[in-house]
């Protein structure tokens, strides 16, 4: 899984203070000194945990006072001395938080020691300056007269900031806001807990393989194992650990049952040792995040996310989870027979079970698509794919990259300076990609520096950095699977859309729940396409061209892949909305029962739920959303792919458009000024292997296309959601959980 961060940030420089932390004085301090990086960032290679203490607490008593300023203003209330004064207080204290947060998941050597003091601390603060009562009244003031707004975003400034309040527990009496800052502190440092156990997990787990046990590993996945192994001392050996990358891929091709077996049991067990069981860490935040919820006044921490940031109605993505998990079992049959045919004919005795279906499903891709990752990954390298990023996002959106030569926080993070079609600067891009000891697994997007934005001119950009956790390896370029490629642009994605927004104000930048992948998601659409793979799939040695041919059947094998795949996507999600519908759920109990069908249990164990529980805890109580997203993203390309160019200049400004906008204007409008209609699910079926593209005829023809070619019954489920221009569109309230004001004394 993907953590996608969407932190708000606006780094200014920190003057010299007299503050001492931990024996470092303020001369030493790179944190007060002038930050002096391209666009503003700090002097990352100078900054140790040890300098932010001091900062940290100055940040805390600025924040205070500019809070206290604004609440206690003498001045009738206006737009400017409240809304947009609050909108950008707290800048200091937020650019630190990120930063320690960024180098708490990259780096090891004291930082989550630092952040379990610093980062609890700072979140309670958050929730008693978003609790401060007269500040309320201003903001509610704005809410009830909007001749004191000027425009449409002013008032949606104005209501961001009042459900925010509202989430925060401004509308409760006092003991009960005390104990809502009192658990967002323990989410926190829970969150961290949970990281911490799960990286420690991941590093110390050690599977050295011998010569005679690499049957059926390809070449290019044991080159990066060796790599592994040798930088650690082991020569002649190939090691696995439990970070994702290395385990998936030894389940994927390792050819004894025994070698998958014991991998995926200590995977799927990794965060569960007697003395640090992670299963018990993330039942006390569900019991917290549900407490958090009723105490604000809300039934459930899944209803307390959705509070006024849904595009629709949350109970589409409900109505989808369940129709499909009804469906799945019938639908997934094709797929599961694909299986149990390849083995009948090989008289195989593997067993369809969780432990061997990535293996299951590469004899799928070799068997139907006369593919395997020997074919595939040498075309892959690492720096191809960010390559075909940058290409891509020049294309569709006009940026471009430029190398830059900054000492960041770690000599493997290279620097761009991002760029748009007239030359303009967006920013600057910092792409982390490697694994490391201490270094939290998988892939994230994280906003460390906001635009600033002064009317139409765009004085200083945005600083994004992109992590990875893929593996060195010392004989030959890193090389990626498709699917590793597919994850990495969507990332990319993430990034564009932070360097595009016209705004520079958090509320206006913040995309509702079930659009807030949707840049990610659109880019992985365009990843595997042969129009794309031919400007970057070229051999890491040769640099020949991938074969047309094998760009064929990538898309096979893409197919085959896409039922099984989603499968697992929808468990995920049918588990986060369960654990976060009840103040008591057994987490061991949802997550055993998260399966769709039999052998097709999703690839994480109880302890290591890392969208759900990690720092941050990203994705908890909205990973459903993703599934709308995904819906609108098919849509997007297959609207482009109808043109007859996939980088349809027109086309292209039009989406444009619609990031740029992102946040702070309704997405379902933004959608239908891009495409002229409402949402069509029909692509979006087709992609997830629901339905075949007879689906897509003309109007005239689908009936009849349908009753000849045969859509399963996972689709006649789920056309009670409608389909393109006939689909009832979900009506958005207004204030879909209202909590009356009323409660607030004026």
């Amino acid at each position: 899984m993907k953590f996608f961060l969407r932190i708000v940030l606006i780094i200014l420089p920190i003057c010299l203070t007299s503050c001492k932390d931990k024996g470092v004085g303020a001369q030493e301090n790179p944190l007060f000194a002038e930050w002096s990086n391209p666009n503003g960032m700090p002097l990352l290679a100078e900054i140790g945990p040890q300098h932010f203490a001091a900062a940290i607490d100055k940040a805390l008593v600025e924040h205070n006072e500019e809070i206290e300023a604004i609440a206690n203003n003498s001045e009738p209330v206006t737009y400017e001395n409240t809304a947009l004064a609050l909108e950008e207080s707290g800048r200091r204290l937020t650019d630190l938080s990120a930063l320690l947060q960024l180098l708490t998941e990259n780096m090891s050597g004291g930082y989550v020691d630092v952040a379990k003091e610093l980062l609890p601390k700072v979140e309670a603060h958050n929730s008693r300056m978003a609790q401060n009562q007269p500040l309320l009244k201003r903001i509610i003031a704005l809410r009830r007269d909007h001749n004191l707004l000027s425009d449409s975003l002013q008032q949606r400034v104005v209501a961001n900031l009042y459900r925010k309040a509202v989430k925060s527990g401004a509308l409760i009496d006092e003991e009960g806001r005390k104990r809502v800052a009192e658990i967002d502190s323990l989410l926190m440092l829970s969150s961290l807990e949970y990281s911490e156990r799960v990286t420690k997990a991941e590093d110390e787990y050690c599977m050295l393989l011998g010569a005679e046990q690499l049957a059926g590993i390809p070449v290019a996945e044991r080159n990066l194992s060796k790599s592994l192994a040798v930088a650690l001392g082991f020569e002649e050996r190939w090691l696995y650990n439990l970070s994702p990358v290395s385990a998936e891929a030894l389940l994927t091709t390792a050819g004894q049952d025994t070698l998958r077996s014991q991998l995926y049991e200590a995977y799927i067990n990794k965060g569960l040792t007697p003395e640090a069981d992670n299963r018990k860490l993330a039942a006390e935040m569900v019991a917290l995040r549900a407490e958090r919820a009723e105490l604000v006044g809300l039934s459930t921490y899944h209803q307390m996310v959705a509070y006024g940031e849904q595009s629709q109605d949350v109970g589409v993505a409900n109505r989808i989870i369940d129709s499909l998990r009804r469906a799945m079992p019938a639908s997934l049959k094709v797929s599961l027979e694909r299986l149990n045919k390849i083995n009948a004919r090989a008289k195989d005795t593997t067993i369809l079970s969780a432990a061997n279906m990535l293996y299951m499903q590469e004899r799928v891709r070799d068997e139907y698509a006369a593919l395997t990752v020997d074919d595939v990954m040498p075309y892959f390298s690492l720096e191809n794919v960010r390559l075909g990023a940058f290409w891509l996002a020049n294309r569709l959106y006009g940026l471009t990259f430029t190398p830059l030569s900054i000492n960041s926080y770690n000599y493997e993070v290279s620097s761009y300076s991002v760029a748009d079609y007239e030359g303009s600067s967006l920013g600057v891009l910092l792409f982390d990609p490697y694994s490391r000891t201490g270094k939290l697994s998988g892939m994230r997007t994280t906003e460390l520096m906001a635009p600033r934005v002064v009317g139409d001119t765009l004085r200083q950009g945005a600083v994004v950095a992109i992590s990875a956790s893929f593996r060195h390896s010392a004989s030959q370029p890193t090389t990626l699977t498709t699917w590793q490629a597919r994850e990495l642009f969507g990332e990319f994605g993430q990034a564009i859309a932070i360097f595009l927004s016209d705004y520079d104000l958090p509320s206006l930048r913040k995309w509702d729940n079930d659009y807030a992948a949707l840049p990610e998601l659109v880019m992985e659409q365009w990843a595997l396409r042969p129009e794309l793979l031919n400007n970057y799939a070229l051999h890491y040695s040769s640099g020949i061209l991938l074969d047309r041919n094998v760009m064929r059947k990538v898309q096979v094998a893409d197919t085959l892949d896409s039922k099984l795949l989603f499968a697992r996507r929808l468990a995920f999600a049918d588990v986060d909305r369960k654990l976060h519908s009840s103040a008591t759920a057994d987490v061991t109990a949802i997550v055993k029962n998260g399966t769709v069908a039999e052998g097709i249990a999703p690839l994480y164990g109880e302890g290591a739920l890392m969208p759900l529980f990690a720092i941050g805890s990203p994705e908890a109580g909205r990973y459903g959303d993703r599934l709308w997203a995904e819906i609108v993203a098919a849509d997007i390309f297959y609207t482009f792919s109808q043109s007859g160019d996939i980088f349809d200049k027109a086309m292209a400004r039009r989406l444009r458009t619609l990031l740029e906008m992102g946040g702070a204007w309704d997405a379902e409008v933004l959608y239908r000024d891009f495409k002229g209609e409402d949402v069509s699910y029909l692509p979006w079926l087709v992609g997830v292997g629901f339905a075949d593209e007879s689906i897509l005829l003309p109007p005239e023809l689908e009936e009849e296309g349908e009753q000849a070619l045969g859509v399963d019954e996972g689709y006649r489920i789920i056309r009670s959601f409608g389909r393109g221009d006939d689909a009832p569109r979900p009506n958005r309230p207004t204030d879909p959980t209202r909590i009356p004001e009323s409660k607030v004394e004026l």
